[in-house]
């Protein structure tokens, strides 16, 4: 379900931006204990990790018996009988509870499950919310009826997976501070879904990172069982059956969670006023309108969706306060690029685990299938970790153009207000049509694709970020190096989707 909510942040194409929200003050994000890896700590860790790579090899061959805990075996024979969102809700709250008592393999497993507790009933929470958008309700609607017809096909008789599609779509009671049963409350507003994301979500996934930073799989690799997903009628090869999992994959899985908290942590720090309301007005404009709103509102010309369009959607009196930074923001920005760091440490462990091992068929992160990206892998790492750790040169793969980019400065410095990092000027002199004339005489009419696209961009803004920019003008000069630098459009999001 944490698909379903980058969704509807996706729709404006701002799924893996800084939405950093403008919050009350008690969304403060809690304070936790994690062990964060250090820069000066890195170079022991990925000697432990080359080590390691040279000394272990993955086992080849799978002995369910004692390759995997009883008490794993236990988990995963009762989880795949499971009939009711009830039942899910007690196999939960029990991995939760008992989370202390089990060994590394159940713990792995636990880690990533016990974060669904935060998801129950989503889809329902959510109603009051979007039905106030028709076209965010449909894209709820029609995501959840796509899951479920998904499921049918895909996971015919697959009772437990039935009955957790149930667990996050379907109401369900609570006991209330007076120790009352009622319904779970919902999410009625922008307020109370950052408040969600910020007392729920987070909190959950922060959990998670911490479990997973306390295990270690350095002696003894772990399996992972897909009986888990597929039921009880799956599998008569143990090579499709089972993975192997060590610790370049328990590394690989606290990079992606500190990836959702860094996103997340963003959240806390701007306003998501009337966010819904512009993911509404956004859809208009790529003709999501099969409620009547194109003659409504008067939208009945097809002439596709160009950057000065969108932009001025944002720059609606509506939308003012609409990713504008809360006055206590900037810790939390601060803290999304702490969680940013950790991911990209974790993501260099994850290779320094596994390059250079042979293929293994069992392996969950299969070194044969990666090992002959070697050349590029490389490259990538080394310039995300340069990007998070201050100013740094980028060069393009293409033309050898260089790009100095300071990156950490959108974190430790946030821009007041996100929107203005959206172009100022475009293509507008000439009309949306333009006329092609033959040698013979004839005219013809054809769209203007040019018109409407963005051409400058506010300097005094982006020079913060690239350091040796010209001009508003050489903006994407700078963006278009960026894109073309090894690891940097997969690092430098934040500022990318805003520019167009």
């Amino acid at each position: 379900m944490i698909k379903m909510i980058c969704l509807i942040l996706s729709f404006t194409q701002l799924t893996f931006l800084p939405l950093l929200a403008n919050t009350p003050k008690d969304m403060d994000l809690p304070a936790t204990d994690y062990n964060w890896i250090k820069k000066e700590e890195m170079p022991e860790l990925i000697k432990m990790a080359s080590q390691r790579r040279k000394d272990r090899k993955v086992a080849n061959v799978i002995n369910e018996k004692t390759q995997m805990s009883d008490k794993y075996r236990e988990f995963r024979d009762k989880f795949i009988t499971l009939t009711t969102s009830e039942q899910v809700a007690e196999a939960l709250d029990k991995l939760n509870n008992e989370y202390h008592t089990y060994p590394n393999d159940l713990k792995f497993i636990a880690a990533h499950l016990i974060p669904l507790k935060t998801f129950r009933g989503i889809t329902w929470r959510l109603i009051p919310l979007v039905e106030k958008q028709n076209i965010t309700h449909s894209m709820l609607l029609t995501q959840t009826k796509k899951m479920a017809a998904q499921m049918k096909v895909y996971f015919p008789d697959t009772k437990h997976m039935e009955a957790s599609f149930s667990y996050v779509t379907e109401p369900f009671m609570v006991t209330n501070k007076e120790g009352q049963v009622e319904l779970a409350p919902r999410i009625h507003d922008d307020v109370e879904f950052q408040l969600f994301l910020t007392r729920e979500v987070y909190p959950a996934l922060q959990e998670k990172a911490k479990r997973l930073k306390n295990l270690n799989f350095s002696s003894q690799e772990i399996l992972w069982d897909n009986k888990i997903i597929y039921g009880t009628e799956s599998f008569v090869d143990d090579l499709d059956r089972f993975k192997i999992l060590g610790e370049a994959d328990r590394h690989f899985a606290l990079s992606n969670t500190h990836q959702g908290l860094s996103f997340l942590s963003f959240i806390c720090g701007y306003s998501l006023k009337n966010l819904f309301s512009y993911i509404k007005e956004q859809g208009k404009l790529y003709g999501v309108d099969g409620f009547g709103w194109g003659t409504v509102v008067g939208i009945d010309d097809v002439d596709g969706v160009s950057s000065y369009k969108k932009v001025k959607i944002a720059e609606r009196k509506e939308f003012s306060e609409l990713f504008t930074l809360h006055t206590e923001g900037k810790l939390r920005t601060m803290q999304a690029l702490v969680h940013l760091k950790e991911s990209i440490y974790q993501l260099k462990l994850v290779w320094e685990e596994i390059k250079d091992r042979p293929s293994n068929e069992f392996a969950f992160l299969n070194p044969g299938k990666i090992t002959p990206w070697k050349r590029v892998v490389e490259a990538d790492l080394d310039s995300m970790m340069a990007l998070v750790e201050g100013p740094t040169e980028l060069t393009s793969a293409v033309d050898k153009k260089t790009v100095q980019v300071d990156l950490p400065r959108l974190f430790n410095d946030p821009e007041p207000d996100l929107k203005k990092l959206l172009p100022i000027l475009w293509e507008t002199h000439e009309g949306k049509e333009k006329t092609k004339t033959f040698s013979n005489g004839e005219k013809t009419p054809y769209t203007n694709y040019y018109w409407g696209r963005p051409k400058l961009w506010n300097k005094k803004i982006y020079q913060k970020y690239f350091l040796n920019l010209k001009n508003g003008a050489d903006v994407k000069n700078k963006l278009r190096i960026l894109s073309q630098a090894f690891g940097g459009s997969t690092i430098a999001n934040p500022i990318s989707h805003f520019s167009e």
